[in-house]
């Protein structure tokens, strides 16, 4: 079965983790920074990052509905996992949009491009996780916000 492109952006939610001025993808087997000028474009990792010392290249594009490759987005923001990173990371949700080929799931789906809309704050922050959320907010010119904005995401 074809995975249809999406002209119309779909909205979810996502947790990164947070480190060295970038958000990262928290929960894939490889840590990928997302582009702070630019959307994420999505490769399937499956066997890792292509390299001299590992050639082995997917077979297919990201998304793929046989595969878990694809930018991961849940509709609702109580549907998060949030797992905690490893020092020094820390962890920051937000509501993204996806778009191009997109997989639709039950809970969320899986996009072929991806970009932040917004970063949610936490009651909990200290100054330092202040200062790097709204340095990391401001490279990617997004707002940080309540959770109390978030809202289950349309499809």
């Amino acid at each position: 079965m074809k995975v249809p492109d999406s002209f119309t952006p779909v909205t979810g939610y996502r947790t990164w983790a947070l480190g060295l001025g970038w958000l990262w993808s928290s929960q894939s087997p490889e840590k990928v920074a997302w582009p702070a000028t630019e959307p994420l474009r999505a490769r399937c990792l499956k066997h890792g990052f292509p390299s001299l010392f590992n050639p082995r290249m997917p077979q297919h594009s990201a998304p793929d509905r046989d595969c878990a490759c694809g930018i991961h987005a849940v509709y609702a923001p109580w549907d998060l996992e949030l797992i905690e990173p490893r020092r020094p990371w820390a962890l920051i949700s937000g509501r993204v949009e996806g778009w191009g080929r997109v997989v639709l799931g039950e809970r969320g789906y899986r996009a072929e491009v991806a970009r932040p809309l917004e970063l949610f704050f936490e009651p909990w922050w200290d100054e330092p996780m202040w200062r790097t959320a709204s340095n990391v907010a401001r490279a990617y010119g997004v707002p940080i916000v309540s959770w109390e904005t978030a809202s289950p995401a349309t499809v």
